[in-house]
């Protein structure tokens, strides 16, 4: 009986928040400094309404709901992971040293690796990604022992101590920069949806109904 009330429980938590997202994506659509009446959404996604009204959902809203629902399920997703694999419902990127590892190969990229500008935009993230990733096998190799294998208590401290070490080696990077590249890091790495639109295969449905190219940041 109590298994089947946690199931029952689980599953109307599963739909309240599915709700709550739903409404909180039709409350969006018609929010912001152009506004689109609510009953004018439906009829523009079925490609009935105005240029004003395509260009504020297509090209400015949904892409940015999307991304950031996507975004939204990917640190979901990955702080569960990590709770399951060191048994600590506290543990998180940020926790591990994994955020902080991204943030340092950012810096390093930008600071010292020459990127021509239009090659920029896919650098940057791809040394976000490296850095997280050579943390994670680095944190992995520090934390796994041959008698008792992979600690989670040994893993959390090993994580912390990485958070440290990069936020230190972080502040020693930055400070001999100049002010304008710092502040781009710690724009860059707080993160905003500005300017971002779909891509493929996202956004090709939406692009191949549209006569008007749609510009992808």
């Amino acid at each position: 009986m109590t298994a089947a009330r946690s199931i029952r429980k689980q599953r109307l938590l599963l739909v309240a928040l599915s709700a709550l997202i739903l409404l909180t994506v039709i409350i969006s659509l018609g929010l912001g400094s152009s506004s689109v009446s609510y009953g004018r959404i439906l009829p523009t996604l079925l490609g009935h309404g105005e240029f004003k009204e395509k260009f504020v959902l297509f090209d400015l809203r949904l892409p940015r709901i999307c991304i950031v629902l996507a975004a939204g399920m990917s640190l979901a997703l990955s702080g569960s992971i990590l709770q399951g694999v060191t048994n600590n419902d506290l543990a998180d990127p940020g926790i591990l040293g994994i955020n902080s590892g991204a943030g340092l190969g950012v810096a390093i990229s930008f600071l010292l690796i020459p990127a021509e500008p239009g090659a920029f935009v896919y650098v940057i993230p791809a040394s976000a990604f490296i850095g997280a990733l050579l943390t994670a096998v680095l944190l992995y190799a520090f934390s796994y022992s041959r008698e008792s294998g992979l600690h989670p208590m040994r893993l959390v401290l090993t994580g912390i101590g990485f958070s440290l070490a990069f936020a230190g080696l972080m502040v020693f990077i930055t400070s001999a920069v100049d002010i304008y590249k710092v502040d781009f890091i710690s724009r860059w790495l707080a993160g905003n949806v500005w300017g971002d639109g779909l891509v493929l295969p996202v956004g090709a449905a939406a692009m191949a109904n549209r006569a008007s190219a749609i510009r992808v940041v």
